[in-house]
């Protein structure tokens, strides 16, 4: 049996998304992710299956807005040191969040309702021009805003090359604004302020296993073990706390 090379062309439009939606995070790694209104919430890779020696991470393919962004715990580290970038998203990043949707919409609901649907040409010619719109629009208040959005010239080429040749990737252009930003902040102290009740406990669950993991992977005696160990009894201390509380 001989697919149609047509037939397969909305699934690799899909995996190349989908693709583009997984984050590889080192042991020691997390995820902020500002959803809907603001709010936030913490992401771990997948524990027991690595990728190359990192946790992969699949971020919602449904929420495109969705800014990410990467922290580690560095234990023993103060909460906060002169001229650290805490955990935030800056309003030219969230900015983008309309044309990611916009962009999503064309991709996964205009051109396979066209293209799948027998509309025509025309349609079809219609929505590529409507994709590619967006994506030139996007593009040019991205380099207008590339001083506010930390891009160099040789990123924003970057950037630009691969959202023109596959438009797959331009429906990720908030994270993929997102994600490269520099955090300083300690990941447990970004949940202890932007997260509370059962997300906080949680990110710290999520945290301590992966503290006691990395503690089993490196020599007991080191300097960093000592720290990791310091790190592990203030979240155990700090879940402690939050579930006397929760009972009372």
């Amino acid at each position: 049996m001989i697919l149609d090379a047509q037939v397969l062309l909305g699934p690799a439009v899909a995996a190349l998304y989908l693709k583009d939606c997984v984050v590889l995070l080192e042991r020691d790694e997390a995820l902020m992710v500002r959803g809907w209104r603001g709010r936030w919430r913490a992401g771990f890779g997948l524990r027991h299956w690595r990728l190359a020696g990192r946790e992969p991470y699949l971020c919602n393919p449904f929420t495109p807005y969705e800014a990410v962004l990467r922290l580690r715990w560095d234990a023993g580290r103060p909460s906060a040191t002169p001229g650290a970038t805490s955990a935030a998203v800056p309003r030219e990043v969230a900015a983008f969040a309309p044309w990611a949707v916009a962009i999503w919409l064309a991709l996964f609901a205009f051109l396979p309702a066209a293209f799948y649907g027998h509309l025509g040409l025309p349609v079809l010619l219609a929505g590529l021009a409507a994709l590619y719109a967006l994506i030139a629009a996007s593009l040019f208040l991205a380099w207008r805003r590339r001083a506010a959005l930390g891009l160099s010239g040789r990123a924003f080429g970057v950037l630009a090359f691969e959202l023109v040749a596959c438009p797959p990737y331009a429906a990720n252009l908030v994270r993929r604004l997102s994600l490269p930003r520099r955090v300083d902040e300690d990941f447990t102290h970004a949940c202890a302020r932007l997260l509370e009740g059962e997300a906080l406990a949680e990110a710290r669950q999520g945290c301590r296993a992966r503290v006691e993991e990395e503690l089993e992977a490196i020599d007991e005696d080191s300097a960093r073990a000592a720290a990791l160990r310091q790190t592990r009894d203030r979240l155990a201390r700090e879940l402690e706390t939050e579930g006397a509380h929760g009972g009372e």
